[in-house]
């Protein structure tokens, strides 16, 4: 007897067959894929205070305050509303020219096959510094991630075992008969004679049988198993800069189609700068009265704005590759390990979409001074002799040093003098600017 056995393991495949590659087509497979590009200020933390209760937040504290006594009352709203022109601890300069930006890019695919698939995906923004003299310095939110893919495995086992047996033996019964002759015995009698008995013989024996047993004997064992060992690793999205050149790079794995939003938070920065000083003044009341000049606290705050003119655009161009599927079975079942592909691709489409991250106006400080029309308050560090108008950074602070002005003594031929500091109006006195006084920005 012969026992043949036999097996053919078929590990899992991307694809049934691969066509030749199709570049820069126009047909219905990739005309219909758009991406647009945007980009948002990134969300900064929420800060709860006095100034931004909820409605329910209103109610409470107003319930509070109710159930106060008037000193009370009174002592609670001083700890809640502290003087706002107190800014010590605001920020040391202001850098317009160091912003964040969170890029979006939206990939859209309207073609009309079902089964088609982007699978490669490259997104190229130009920061041409010849133009617009834009630094990438940090990517936040975009890294490359290494992920693993199960790729499956098949093993497969057999056995095979014959068996064989002979034996040889015997079997029988009992039996009982007559041999044919007899046996005799002498006897001696009392009285001296003798008699002679005759009787037949007995044999006893067995009766023998023999036997004889042959048997063979077959058992085959068959046992597939699939297992998830092999693994592939894939780069899922990149972000680097090259020549000038930011460049996102997404690829696909089996089944995923890569439309949908890519995000990315990048720090920008312009080479291209201009700096103002601008100040910032506290410690302006005590006990509720005007502090002397002499203990008024000057802080200056330099400033650094962007240079350029306009909106800051930066051309955004990108290569698609993408998965279309030939044949028909193919298209109709989700797994492709039975499609006939062929890669078509995109590469720098003309149409190319234009970024814009920031507007001129964006990037300017607002910047508030004292002053009606071409008069302005300046501002005279006798120390350095540095003299310029002397602007505030916020409206309440520049709106708190004008009522301070209005209260606090000084002399009008000379102007107002606060340590290392001297305030003087552009023309006339200060007197005459401060009664004609409007608070303008810059």
């Amino acid at each position: 007897m012969l026992v043949t056995v036999g097996c053919s393991p078929k590990l899992t495949q991307r694809y049934e067959k691969l066509l030749p590659p199709v570049a820069n087509d126009n047909s219905d497979v990739t005309n219909d894929i758009e991406i647009y590009a945007a980009a948002r200020d990134v969300p900064g933390a929420v800060v709860v205070n006095q100034y931004n209760l909820t409605d329910h937040g209103q109610a409470a504290y107003i319930n509070a305050l109710s159930a106060l006594k008037p000193k009370d009352a009174d002592a609670l709203q001083a700890n809640l509303f502290p003087d706002i022109s107190g800014l010590d601890k605001g920020p040391s300069s202001i850098d317009n020219t160091t912003f964040t930006k969170r890029l979006l890019f939206t990939v859209l695919s309207h073609t009309p096959y079902e089964a088609d698939r982007i699978t490669k995906l490259s997104i190229r923004v130009h920061l041409d510094p010849k133009v617009t003299n834009v630094k990438v310095l940090t990517f936040d939110k975009i890294t490359t991630e290494y992920q693993t893919v199960d790729l499956g495995s098949i093993s497969q086992t057999g056995a095979l075992n014959l068996g064989a047996t002979a034996n040889y033996g015997v079997a029988g019964k009992i039996t009982t008969g007559t041999a044919g002759g007899t046996t005799s015995t002498t006897v001696t009698s009392p009285d001296g004679s003798s008699v002679v008995t005759g009787l037949p013989s007995t044999t006893t024996g067995s009766e023998l049988d023999p036997s004889f047993g042959a048997g063979l004997s077959a058992s085959y064992s068959n046992s597939t198993t699939q297992s998830v060992n092999l693994k592939n690793r894939y780069i899922a999205l990149t972000g680097y800069i090259k020549d000038d050149v930011l460049t996102f790079d997404e690829e696909s794995i089996t089944g995923v189609n890569l439309t949908g939003n890519i995000l990315s938070d990048i720090k920008f920065k312009i080479t291209d700068k201009s700096d103002t000083y601008t100040y910032s003044v506290s410690n302006l009341t005590t006990d509720g009265k005007p502090t002397d000049p002499d203990k008024i606290k000057v802080k200056i705050v330099p400033v650094y704005e962007p240079g350029i003119k306009g909106p800051l655009t930066m051309t955004v161009d990108y290569d698609i590759t993408v998965r279309h599927v030939m044949n028909e079975d193919g298209r109709k079942t989700i797994s492709e390990s039975d499609d006939e592909i062929a890669y078509y691709t995109i590469s720098q489409k003309s149409t190319a979409v234009d970024l814009t991250l920031e507007n001129r106006d964006d990037l300017a400080v607002k910047k508030w001074f004292i002053g009606n029309g071409a008069n302005a308050l300046k501002v005279t560090d006798l120390v350095t002799l540095d003299s310029g108008i002397m602007y505030f950074t916020s409206y309440d602070n520049c709106l708190a040093f004008f009522r301070w002005l209005k209260k606090v003594k000084f002399d009008p031929k000379v102007g107002l003098l606060s340590g290392d500091y001297q305030f003087v109006p552009t023309t006339g006195t200060l007197t005459d600017l401060i009664s004609k006084q409007t608070i303008e920005k810059n």
